[in-house]
């Protein structure tokens, strides 16, 4: 049939109980459902079976090792094939008396027939991989990935993210653990795919709303990684894969004026991770044209709010009469920006001027000191 039985990683989501094996395989007759068989039952019911080879009436007592016999002063009439055992070889797998499987993955809406199957747990992600026919065109073959999760009894899967999509038959899905392809063999080629792309992702908002849940945003080293390649990735917030979960930050006020002196208070939004021992936030600005400064986070409101204190910093000059700049906090412990809103301050020089209508043609946050009769800001 071209099919593939599921791998162990499968099965452990819903065989809780220890020594209570199962097998997994597509439900006769339909082609596009994977159920699970208990393997105490199927093997108690081929026990029957071997019986019924043995006597028209089975005994309980009759073992299966009575199929074969050796001792001459055992009567072989008792042992005599009845009908049961007409044309018997092997014993028809999963189909005696009585077996019947549990459904767990139900594809009949949207697959025609499912051609292969693979299953693995990736940190502690288990996904299903099925190599599949399309339901509407059944010249068109497809590879889809689910992200399952589980109950005590039943396989729960995600929305299908379609993988690979192909001109022939999937006859075979190949991972090795420690591999990061995914090996696809059809009628005609091999190719591969990778378990992740998350690299791809260069914001919060597109990397926690992918589908492939081994992905997710880094927040303090600002990338779209697995969690094992993100810092203190257990730690509340530090990897994300929810969309409200990203953080935003407001500066304000959105305007700094160098003879003004004055601090900036950021809103994050839903809030900046825990800090870590020895570890703290810093208010880190940066220019299109890569010079930056910086100055102490100062929590103010329970990791919502924090107080940039500009005067403790030294804003490197500039030519003309502003200056814009992003504004991301940053970790003493990590180094790297996050949480970055770009053009978030704009930091301004007071021209030299004469007059006040000099002073207001630059049209910014500077203004005319009547007292003094200098450019300047509000102070």
């Amino acid at each position: 049939t071209g099919t593939a039985i599921c791998g162990v990683s499968l099965l452990s989501n819903f065989d809780s109980t220890p020594g209570n094996r199962v097998v997994v395989s597509l439900c006769e007759p339909f082609r596009n459902r994977i159920c699970s068989f208990n393997l105490s039952m199927v093997d108690s019911a081929m026990d029957s079976v071997y019986d019924s080879c043995v006597v028209a009436d089975p005994d309980p007592a009759v073992s299966t090792s009575a199929v074969w016999v050796s001792d001459p002063a055992v009567s072989c009439a008792a042992f005599e094939a009845t009908s049961n055992c007409t044309g018997f070889s092997t014993p028809p797998a999963l189909s005696p008396p009585g077996i019947s499987g549990t459904i767990h993955v139900d594809l009949e809406n949207t697959v025609d027939r499912i051609t292969s199957t693979l299953a693995l747990t990736v940190d502690d992600s288990t996904l299903l991989y099925v190599g599949y026919t399309d339901r509407m065109d059944t010249s068109i073959h497809f590879v889809g990935r689910y992200h399952i999760t589980s109950t005590s009894t039943n396989l729960q899967l995600g929305d299908q993210t379609v993988v690979a999509e192909t001109t022939s038959a999937v006859r075979h899905l190949q991972w090795v653990e420690g591999m990061e392809y995914i090996y696809v063999a059809t009628e005609e080629e091999v190719f591969r795919i990778p378990l992740e792309q998350c690299s791809t992702f260069n914001d919060c908002d597109s990397c926690a709303g992918d589908s492939n849940p081994l992905c997710g945003w880094c927040t303090v080293e600002s990338k779209c990684s697995r969690s094992s390649e993100c810092t203190n990735s257990s730690q509340p917030m530090r990897w994300v894969q929810e969309t409200a979960e990203c953080i935003a930050s407001v500066a304000d006020p959105a305007t700094f004026v160098l003879d003004n002196p004055q601090n900036i208070t950021v809103t994050v939004t839903p809030g900046l991770p825990p800090q870590l021992d020895g570890e703290s936030y810093e208010c880190y600005f940066e220019t299109a044209g890569g010079e930056s400064f910086f100055t102490d986070a100062v929590e103010i409101a329970n990791s919502t709010q924090y107080m940039c204190d500009l005067t403790q910093t030294t804003i490197p000059s500039f030519q003309g009469a502003s200056l814009v700049t992003d504004f991301s906090f940053r970790s003493t412990a990590i180094g790297i920006p996050f949480a970055t809103e770009e053009g978030a301050v704009t930091v301004y020089d007071c021209p030299e001027a004469n007059s006040c209508s000099e002073c207001l043609q630059t049209q910014n946050a500077c203004g005319w000191c009547i007292f003094n009769k200098r450019c300047s800001g509000t102070s």
